[in-house]
């Protein structure tokens, strides 16, 4: 009855902003808003609380007719609510195509393509082609298109819709994306990555050989961490892809990060190690974040055939020393992997007493004894190399290890003693201190001459 009042304003707003069409939509009476709509001058431009206006909710209820009506009132499609949906959005979100359609089809007669299709930086509306994109639409993202859409349109967090596309594993709109003309293959995110390097970093292959087609396509590109997209699929163990990139003359091998490392020093799979190390001027000698380098990782996954392969390279620094002041060797001897210190002393430019502790103080610590007497057995080793005031020795006086000094015996008898008689006697006191009488024997096969050690034999 009220709608037959000729005094009634159907534009009055409620407490929270709405009409009587706003509300009759928002609660889905769609005969009442068609009436209102055909025998009243109301606005289509009112927006209630949420920032909502009546095309927003006529097409949340997929009311065609009520579109239509509104869209010839002039209702804007483009305007956004409180959470930066605008009408369009809310038709691609729904995946709508016929919504979509109608209301594209009204942009150019209305003149609405500006709000419709928003820049980048014009405020924190997601644009329309990066939403049909996230939704995997993909003939609502060529509708877009065909309607002026950029195709490098960029959301919040400086996505384009390829990198959305990219992200989602998404061949369909990847594939129709790179057909666009104008596509830019090398913009980054709010992270420094293009395209090439999410389909890296997820491990899309087929994605990423169709971007790999693509003209002008940068394989330098390094992201925030100065990585490029080498060093993700070296860190990723993805085999085909680096085997595609090495295939290729742009890229660059020996590249390094923020941390100074090249791809060899993030990969960890045999076979990508092996691939990058047959490859002509690989910087055998990069190290990363923690000091580390492709050797060092060798011996600590016990890559018998990468270490190998690496010892080859003359120009291999095998002395050099990680974040712990450890070398390949100090390793090898702490993992207690013979066969590795072996290969590792293949090499005649080793050096066995660098690093701190040295590898004949750890395999004495760690009771490694057929590693401590290889090591012994070296041509200047030194057993008076001291770790926080302990020589070798002393370690293995208080550990009574007498399997070890047998191994000190031996040579004694060889004439090749290696040990000083200061540092036998510190090794005795220690002996001493814990009561260990047979070491202390032992000892004294190899310094026969301390009477003051054989005194504490008899008198401990």
């Amino acid at each position: 009855m009220l709608l037959n009042d000729s005094r009634l304003d159907v534009n009055c707003q409620d407490r929270v902003e709405q009409t009587p069409l706003l509300y009759a939509l928002l609660h889905r009476k769609s005969s009442m808003a068609c009436k209102i709509l055909e025998h009243y001058d109301t606005s289509a431009i009112i927006k209630d609380d949420q920032g909502r206006t009546a095309l927003w909710y006529a097409i949340d209820n997929c009311e065609e007719r009520l579109i239509q009506q509104l869209l010839k009132k002039g209702s804007s499609i483009g305007d956004p609510d409180y959470t930066g949906f605008s009408p369009l959005s809310v038709a691609i979100d729904q995946g709508n195509l016929d919504s979509v359609n109608m209301l594209l089809s009204s942009m150019a007669q209305f003149g609405q393509r500006g709000r419709c299709f928003p820049t980048a930086d014009a405020d924190e509306m997601e644009p329309p082609l990066c939403l049909a994109v996230r939704k995997r639409q993909a003939k609502i993202a060529c509708l877009l298109l065909s309607h002026g859409d950029q195709v490098n349109s960029r959301d919040f967090y400086q996505r384009s819709p390829l990198h959305i596309a990219v992200e989602n594993g998404d061949i369909k709109n990847t594939a129709m994306l790179l057909s666009w003309d104008g596509i830019e293959l090398n913009t980054t995110d709010l992270y420094g990555r293009t395209a090439l390097h999410i389909a890296a970093e997820l491990g899309h292959n087929v994605i990423f050989q169709l971007l790999l087609t693509g003209t002008g396509i940068n394989l330098k590109a390094v992201d925030r961490d100065q990585r490029t997209v080498l060093h993700e699929a070296s860190k990723n163990g993805n085999i085909l892809m680096v085997e595609m990139l090495l295939r290729m003359k742009e890229v660059e091998l020996n590249a390094k990060d923020i941390d100074g490392a090249t791809a060899l020093c993030l990969a960890r799979d045999k076979q990508i190690i092996q691939l990058i190390l047959a490859q002509d001027g690989v910087d055998v000698n990069a190290v990363g974040l923690t000091d580390t380098g492709a050797l060092h990782h060798a011996v600590e996954d016990a890559d018998f055939l990468t270490a190998r392969i690496l010892l080859q390279h003359v120009e291999l620094n095998l002395n050099q020393m990680d974040h712990m002041e450890w070398t390949p060797l100090c390793h090898a001897t702490f993992n207690g992997d013979l066969a590795m210190v072996e290969l590792l002393l293949s090499r005649a430019d080793i050096d066995v007493n660098k690093s701190n502790p040295s590898p004949l103080f750890i395999a004495a610590r760690d009771g490694h004894v057929h590693i401590f007497n290889r090591l012994f057995r070296v041509q200047g080793v030194s057993l008076h190399q001291t770790w926080c005031g302990e020589s070798p020795l002393e370690v293995i006086a208080s550990r009574n290890r007498c399997e070890f000094v047998k191994i000190l015996v031996e040579q004694h008898r060889k004439q090749d003693p290696g040990v000083s008689t200061s540092c036998v006697a510190r090794a005795l006191e220690v002996a001493k201190q814990w009561g260990h009488s047979d070491l202390i024997r032992l000892l004294l096969d190899i310094s026969p001459s301390n009477g003051s050690a054989r005194s504490h034999l008899h008198n401990p």
